[in-house]
């Protein structure tokens, strides 16, 4: 089952993608989220989600998905 948030809370006038999607994976691992998924090819990103992933001791399962379909488990 797919679920879809819209998470006003969140938004940012920052004008880097790359703060901003690791920001909201954070928020959404510390608001009880199971599991987070992202679809991204940018390796700056990969090494944001993993820093911010072992700084904040999240426990959620996090995933990295590539455009060819390679996923990579940030724990």
């Amino acid at each position: 089952m797919d679920i879809v948030v819209a998470r006003q809370d969140m938004r940012t006038t920052h004008e880097e993608d790359d703060g901003i999607i690791v920001q909201q994976m954070v928020a959404a691992a510390q608001r009880q989220a199971q599991c987070i998924e992202l679809i991204c090819d940018d390796t700056d990103i990969f090494v944001l989600m993993v820093y911010m992933y072992h700084r904040s001791r999240l426990d959620c399962a996090v995933v990295m998905e590539r455009s060819n379909r390679f996923m990579i488990d940030i724990k």
